[in-house]
């Protein structure tokens, strides 16, 4: 293989040779044809003397043209039949390694085969392993996001957001569970640095909802209080509901006027959560399209602002689309957390059930 490398690069240089041989000789052979050419242009021979260099020189021109075309044609003929030679070897080596590669991959399928079965156990047994370990992680997240209170989160901003309602007054009714009153307490300090007036903090037998309930006294003041409060809890992730009236009294009595009613209730699961707030936003959402239909009817008149609303209007329906879409999502996993709940100890009003 070696020997034949260097003999084709040996005949390749030869034909190389051959070539410029060539291109000498014919530009010797056109020393002659300038000659003529300047003469008949001119209109008069060249000198004597000049003339009798051009047959020499074309002789030269063409004795070298002639071995130029010898040497490049010997050259070529021997590259290309050591080429042949070296493409018939390395195909028949490529064909043994074909062949070689055939029965090494036969030899593959079959030890492929031999351990199907024991991998397919394998693979199986993995799966199961992995599903249980899902469960168990979606066991031991569960029972830790119940057994912990509802956090308000960063407690400074959320007061100082809160005092643009300062003066109103809240009731808090919670659950006679530990952890929903933690929850109250810490709400009610945050509310009470914000300058509302907290009146107290009852304990009910039950809750309208899971999460947190928000009512009001029905007056406008205490409404705005009761929107400004969800807002923030709902930014904050919160699951928040809002009470209906109908079921005022039966949960607080009647309540004043000027006063925002606070019912907090058992933490709900992680995917019912979810979907509370998912909800929430879908419905406040819903309130601000309103609004700015309402503003966008009063503003009529007025091309260059109506064209603001306008877009306004649009970004709105957009987003409450996109909050819809997430409402149903989060509907979805909470509906099938509740039916296919995974085996394990679950916390639920402070009692520990299977």
């Amino acid at each position: 293989m070696v020997l034949d490398s260097s003999s084709l690069r040996y005949w390749e240089l030869v034909s190389e040779i051959g070539f410029v041989a060539v291109i000498i000789g014919v530009v010797l052979e056109v020393v002659d044809l300038s000659a003529k050419w300047y003469e008949r242009y001119r209109g008069r021979e060249l000198p004597r003397r000049f003339h009798r260099w051009i047959l020499p020189i074309e002789t030269i021109g063409f004795c070298v043209l002639v071995a130029g075309l010898a040497v490049e044609f010997l050259g070529s003929h021997n590259a290309m039949r050591i080429g042949d030679d070296l493409n018939s070897q390395l195909n028949a080596e490529a064909g043994q390694a074909r062949k070689d590669a055939g029965e090494a991959i036969k030899q593959a399928e079959a030890a492929n085969e031999r351990a199907s079965t024991n991998e397919l156990q394998l693979v199986q047994a993995k799966s199961e392993l992995a599903t249980a370990q899902a469960r168990l992680n979606e066991s031991m997240a569960e029972l830790q996001n119940e057994s912990v209170p509802m956090d308000i989160g960063e407690q400074a901003s959320f007061a100082k957001a809160l005092t643009a309602a300062a003066g109103v007054q809240v009731l808090f009714r919670c659950l006679n569970d530990v952890m929903a009153q933690s929850t109250a307490k810490a709400m009610a300090f945050v509310l009470g640095f914000a300058k509302w007036k907290v009146a107290e903090i009852g304990l009910v037998p039950d809750a309208p909802e899971e999460g947190i309930t928000i009512g009001y006294g029905g007056d406008k003041t205490s409404g705005i209080a009761a929107d400004m409060l969800e807002r923030l809890l709902i930014d904050r992730g919160l699951p928040i509901n809002r009470m209906d009236p109908v079921f005022n009294h039966h949960f607080v009595g009647t309540v004043p006027t000027n006063t925002v009613v606070v019912i907090v209730g058992q933490r709900p699961k992680t995917a019912e959560s979810k979907y509370i707030v998912a909800r929430a936003k879908r419905v406040l959402a819903m309130e601000e399209i309103s609004e700015i239909a309402k503003e966008l009817s009063g503003k009529a008149h007025d091309p260059a602002e109506s064209n603001r609303i306008v877009l306004h209007l649009r970004e709105s329906e957009e987003r409450f689309q996109t909050l819809c879409e997430q409402e149903q999502e989060a509907g979805r996993r909470a509906r099938s957390d509740s039916t296919n709940r995974a085996p394990g100890i679950y916390l639920h009003n402070n009692v520990v059930r299977p």
